[in-house]
């Protein structure tokens, strides 16, 4: 059976003409298709896909961490100076030293504390520990 110039060649198994499929391998060029990516295209917006598997957990990591860990440090330091900046003359207090004793003295950075046996001590401010009893 002759093939004549007006009829197309009937399709190959690829499903393309055999007459273009000719002219292609004529000039080198030879199509393959992958056998797994049959019949699918390519997805668009990979990275954007990446982004939402990787990128959303890791934000999600860093708000639970910001709020079990890093949130109540800030307020406990929040707490200590507001203690430190409230510290006035006879307050009773307690050094991180273990030390008892009632300021009689304060000045920016240090206080004045008179402990037992009427001993005076002169501590900076960020070595009291607790405010037992304001005077």
């Amino acid at each position: 059976m002759a093939e004549t110039a007006n009829e197309p060649a009937p399709p190959a198994e690829g499903g393309a003409p055999a007459e273009g499929r000719q002219e292609q391998q004529q000039q080198g060029v030879e199509t393959v298709e992958p056998k797994g990516n049959q019949g699918r295209q390519a997805r668009p917006g990979g990275m954007q896909n990446m982004f939402y598997q990787l990128g959303v957990p890791l934000i999600v990591i860093f708000m639970v961490m910001y709020f079990i860990m890093i949130r109540p440090q800030k307020k406990k330091e929040a707490a200590r100076k507001a203690l430190l900046a409230g510290v006035r003359v006879n307050d009773d207090i307690i050094t991180i030293g273990g030390i008892h004793g009632t300021v009689t003295a304060v000045m920016e950075n240090e206080v004045i504390i008179r402990a037992e046996d009427k001993a005076k001590l002169r501590l900076n401010r960020s070595a009291i520990a607790h405010i037992v009893k304001e005077g």
